[in-house]
């Protein structure tokens, strides 16, 4: 959360959690600009097997959802693909679930704000058998937080023309570039 979060952080701290949780937190920066920087912060401090993008507008719909994750760890780079409910319509690839190879050989998870796109288009230039279909099921609330004037969302939406514009520079392709290259190594490295 960003560290003027006084809310979340006051929630976070009065609630009883049956599994342990680590709270993070840092500053807002430029906000959603910068959004990728919080998530390569928190991947490398991640522990798990996978790496699941998360976000305040899902909710997951699954039960057991872990159990049906853990059913694809194989110790091989993979993206295990969840279906989206979303109102939208759209954007089948929102929450990528990739495995902890794909972080562990790029040293950050993704060089956009757009961090589902990135992590989506990385992983189209792999084999298609990089790709796992997943039982596993996310509500994705985004329309619904802004039309209910959702400050998050609002600010988010707000840096969308910023951020979509960097897309296609070199500095974001370059990057992207180069992680295909890293990862297509990788699957060769796993599959001999």
């Amino acid at each position: 959360m960003d560290d003027d979060d006084v809310e979340t952080l006051k929630f976070l701290n009065a609630t009883t959690w049956r599994i342990p949780i680590h709270v993070t937190s840092a500053p807002r920066g430029n906000g959603y600009a910068d959004l990728h920087l919080m998530y390569n912060d928190l991947c490398s401090r991640a522990r798990g097997r996978f790496l699941f993008l998360w976000n305040d507008d899902a909710q997951m719909m699954t039960p057991r959802w872990d159990d049906e994750l853990r059913a694809h760890d194989d110790g091989k780079l993979c993206y295990v693909m969840s279906e989206l409910v979303d109102s939208r319509g759209r954007d089948s690839y929102l929450f990528p679930i990739v495995h902890r190879s794909y972080y562990d050989a790029l040293g950050h998870y993704s060089a956009s704000a757009h961090n589902d796109t990135y992590v989506k288009a990385v992983f189209d230039q792999l084999p298609s058998t990089s790709f796992r279909v997943s039982n596993i099921k996310v509500k994705h609330s985004a329309l619904e937080l802004i039309a209910r004037l959702d400050r998050t969302s609002l600010e988010g939406q707000a840096h969308w023309p910023t951020t979509k514009g960097l897309w296609g520079t070199d500095e974001v392709q370059n990057v992207l570039k180069a992680d295909v290259i890293k990862l297509q190594e990788l699957v060769k490295q796993q599959n001999t």
